[in-house]
């Protein structure tokens, strides 16, 4: 099987990939009253790897630490 994959950057500045014609897109969404998008635009580009952590690749990551905390479920 011949599998073309494409990737750009499309208007809304998010990256859109064509794999064989289809349309794979990946995006994160809150939902919720109170948000504050500062602190959490913040807190995920706390998660960004530098160049270096990428690449140290897999192995290298589990070493990381985790910047969030342990959730908790109600209930």
């Amino acid at each position: 099987m011949n599998e073309t994959i494409h990737t750009s950057i499309d208007d809304n500045r998010l990256p859109v990939t064509l794999l064989s014609g289809y349309l794979i897109r990946q995006e994160l969404v809150f939902v919720g009253q109170g948000l504050n998008q500062s602190e959490t635009q913040k807190a995920l580009d706390e998660c960004l790897l530098t160049e270096e952590e990428m690449l140290e690749g897999p192995k290298g990551w589990r070493s990381l630490p985790d910047p969030f905390p342990l959730w908790e479920i109600a209930g």
